[in-house]
């Protein structure tokens, strides 16, 4: 798997009740705008406030919405190990095309134990491939290259990483200490282009969530040779980084979809929905964007 792959989001209704009708809607939308697959119940999908029930639902779900068009990637890390299994088994027997996992979070834990623990998810996944996924900001949880590479001698169905620590140099050691079997995504934005210079798989990337045709065309303006284009644009997913970086962050990301006629904005509790004041400011910024660099980032997604 390669490519531009979008950190989809989770969609709710009204009541906080998962919405079937614009999983399906977004799905048609993403497969339009060319990206490679989509990674489903992450950080941008709001894993952390759903409970397992809740997530397997939010899989079925797009399972059906996306219906194999595109490549599917289901994040399955918890915070508790058990549950962290039982959501892989099932996102296995759902046929994903791949899973991928945080490492359990809040507590620090060294590398055997950690050795310990993707290794019985491994053996949950059954032949599923496995993405590891590193955000230690986050996790609390870093994933060295050696850990990895341990990991995947360890287990073939162990396909790679999704590397999410901010630190290009970081990546490099990945797809260095890895090998050329290993596909090792990039988790910041920003850092696209570089990962492609660098021979990376691609990007998993949160711009894509409301905005997918700026990460599809660095990618294709750099195999196309047109570096100078691909680098204007690689910028422009920068300032667009900085703008899903304000406060209340997720709701942002979701008012990119508004500007563009996708009425689904609602986050899931505790988030906070967007304020009127917050929308106007950042659709103005948005629109600014566009304007600096000759680019239709809002065009309706109906069009």
């Amino acid at each position: 798997m390669k490519g531009i792959i979008t950190a989809g989001f989770t969609f709710w209704d009204a009541n906080g009740v998962l919405d079937a009708e614009a999983t399906k809607a977004y799905c048609d939308f993403q497969v339009k705008a060319g990206v490679d697959g989509l990674f489903i119940i992450g950080s941008t999908g709001e894993f952390a406030t759903m409970d397992v029930a809740t997530r397997k639902q939010a899989a079925e779900m797009y399972k059906k919405a996306l219906d194999s068009r595109l490549p599917l990637i289901i994040h399955t890390g918890a915070l508790l190990p058990e549950e962290a299994f039982e959501l892989t088994e099932h996102a296995a027997a759902l046929g994903a095309d791949a899973v991928a996992a945080v490492p359990p979070f809040y507590y620090p834990y060294d590398q055997d134990a950690l050795f310990a623990y993707f290794s019985q998810l491994a053996v949950k996944a059954g032949d599923t491939p496995v993405y590891l996924y590193n955000f230690p900001a986050a996790a609390k949880n870093d994933l060295p290259p050696v850990l990895v590479k341990r990991l995947m001698d360890a287990h073939s169905n162990i396909a790679g990483v999704k590397d999410t620590s901010q630190d290009y140099t970081r990546y490099v050691d990945y797809t260095d200490i890895l090998g050329k079997n290993a596909t090792v995504f990039m988790g910041s934005d920003a850092m696209l282009l570089a990962a492609l210079v660098m021979g990376g798989a691609g990007c998993v990337t949160a711009t894509a969530a409301c905005f997918p045709e700026v990460m599809v065309d660095i990618k294709k303006e750099y195999e196309a040779g047109n570096l100078e284009r691909a680098r204007e644009l690689q910028l422009l997913a920068s300032r667009l980084r900085l703008l899903f970086g304000k406060a209340p962050g997720l709701p942002i990301r979701k008012a990119g979809l508004v500007m563009r006629g996708f009425n689904s904005p609602l986050v899931h509790f505790p988030m906070r929905q967007l304020k009127g004041s917050e929308f106007e400011q950042f659709a103005i910024a948005v629109r600014a964007l566009e304007k600096e660099f000759s680019y239709t980032l809002t065009a309706p997604i109906n069009e």
